[in-house]
């Protein structure tokens, strides 16, 4: 078809089409830089690529460690899945019963003591602030080994790791040598959750005695 066929044809259409012809041809016979040869050709080129300079796209970027880290979070507990807090680091759903790994609970019937003598319930604070943590926004789990009892795990709700928001709050106590056990110390410091209790003591391996 020719430019003046296309003309021919009238209309909007027939200028744009001629516009796109015009604009191909001239394409067909752009040079590279310094080379001879169009860019496309309706023949087989010979490319010789130590006189071409175009850019070239590099492999796609391999996968960032927080990628796969959070490859690891297989489990995911929603709105639906209706979880039933058992104490400050358990729950279940379904079921099974999970425990979040690194810590050990405050015992939900625990009652405290602050410095000025006031009794109050530690233990079921401690146990609601998991279940606020697990209602409402998705939370994502990691399986971190097996108790006697539990299914250990790793849990986080919107990048936040909820081991570490129990432990900091003193809601939990850190096991020994755990990834929480900074987190404890902060908690203890400034005499959050169960540390404001006056009761609390602190065994031969740093290991707490609640009574």
């Amino acid at each position: 078809m020719t430019v003046a066929n296309l003309r021919r044809g009238g209309g909007a259409f027939g200028a744009v089409a001629a516009l796109i012809l015009l604009s191909s041809a001239e394409l067909g016979f752009a040079q590279s830089s310094g080379s001879d040869q169009p860019i496309w050709t309706d023949e087989p080129v010979r490319v010789d690529r130590d006189r071409q300079d175009f850019e070239r796209v590099g492999p796609a970027p391999a996968a960032t460690s927080g990628q796969s880290e959070m490859d690891r979070f297989t489990l995911r507990f929603g709105a639906r899945s209706h979880p039933t807090v058992l104490d400050s680091i358990s729950f279940s759903v379904a079921g099974t019963r999970y425990r979040l790994s690194g810590l050990e609970p405050v015992p939900s019937a625990k009652i405290c003591r602050n410095k000025e003598g006031v009794r109050w319930a530690c233990g079921l604070r401690a146990r609601t602030s998991l279940s606020s943590l697990l209602n409402g926004q998705t939370v994502r789990c990691a399986p971190d080994g097996k108790g006697e009892d539990f299914e250990l795990v790793e849990c986080r709700r919107i990048g936040r790791d909820l081991g570490e928001v129990q432990a900091r709050a003193g809601h939990a106590f850190a096991t020994p040598g755990s990834r929480y056990t900074e987190k404890e110390a902060a908690a203890k410091a400034a005499s959050e959750g169960i540390w404001g209790d006056t009761e609390v003591e602190v065994g031969p391996e740093n290991e707490p005695t609640v009574r």
